[in-house]
């Protein structure tokens, strides 16, 4: 979640063939792994449309997002959004960005429900796609993207990694953001 006003925009436009140059990054959709297929772990603002059919759209947020329809998301799954105190802290100011994100991490580590919610978005994802939704506008700091990180790699370690708040759709980085 980023702080309000933290702009960038959704996933509409070109896409880019490939990852920033000298950005280490998950494996993408099509990239070999040792364990099976890769998933297919797209991230966007739940206030953009809907690109295309076929993925599992899934709202991750802690409070149900202003002005949005039932029919826009597919589940909503609140354990995988910062808790009510984390978000206070971190749009309260009283955090940084990087505090949040690893507080965060840590809030999903020590959850039995998180724990299990990840493991079906894994599943979800290499059978047929999933789309992550927050409010936040695309390009801004959200746990979308750590969440991302975590469906696509089991046991990343968040600390040390840099930062990359970019919205995928089907593992490709979205260009050419517009705002929301």
């Amino acid at each position: 979640m980023g702080v309000a006003g933290a702009g960038c925009g959704g996933s509409g436009g070109p896409a880019q063939r490939h990852a920033p140059a000298g950005r280490r990054g998950p494996a993408r959709a099509g990239a070999p792994r040792r364990n099976g297929p890769a998933p297919v772990v797209s991230t966007t603002s739940v206030y953009r449309p809907e690109i295309d059919g076929g993925s599992r759209r899934i709202l991750v947020t802690r409070y149900y997002p202003r002005g949005v329809r039932r029919s826009h998301f597919d589940d909503w799954i609140r354990a995988l959004a910062p808790s009510a105190a984390l978000l206070r802290a971190y749009k309260g100011g009283e955090i940084a960005e990087g505090e949040f994100m690893g507080r965060f991490v840590r809030e999903i580590e020590a959850s039995g429900e998180a724990q299990a919610a990840l493991l079906d978005l894994r599943r979800a994802a290499v059978s047929a796609g999933i789309t992550l939704l927050c409010y936040e506008p695309s390009g801004a700091p959200c746990h979308r993207h750590v969440l991302r990180r975590l469906v696509e790699e089991p046991g990343v370690a968040w600390n040390g990694l840099e930062p990359d708040y970019t919205d995928y759709h089907k593992g490709v980085p979205v260009a050419g953001l517009a705002a929301h």
